[in-house]
């Protein structure tokens, strides 16, 4: 799949995908100046819409992206990194969420 198809079937932009190539989010082959993008680099962004749509920064995808590039969930410790990942990620949005509750408080007085 080439980057086009790609940009149409996660309606991202083209300049969006290529920044993820860029800092390392996705590796896909690239030849005779075009990118190909593999089932596992198709996987890699499903994984990154998802954790974006939990409010992952792209650093924090990173992190993930790569423990599942070197563990491929195989072994009980790198699931519990990933799952003690997800644990902080909801401490942070549990924080944030009783801050914006503070606030809209304020608002109504």
């Amino acid at each position: 799949m080439r980057i086009g198809e790609v940009s149409r079937k996660f309606n991202l932009s083209k300049d969006t995908i290529r920044y993820y190539i860029k800092i390392g989010l996705i590796v896909p082959d690239y030849e005779n100046n075009y990118f190909f993008f593999s089932n596992r680099d198709i996987d890699d962004i499903e994984w990154i819409k998802k954790l974006r749509d939990m409010d992952f920064s792209l650093s924090e995808i990173h992190k993930v992206l790569s423990l599942k590039r070197i563990s491929n969930w195989v072994e009980v410790e790198d699931i519990r990194d990933y799952l003690n990942i997800l644990k902080e990620k909801k401490s942070q949005l549990v924080a944030t969420t009783l801050k914006l509750e503070t606030i809209i408080s304020d608002i109504d007085g």
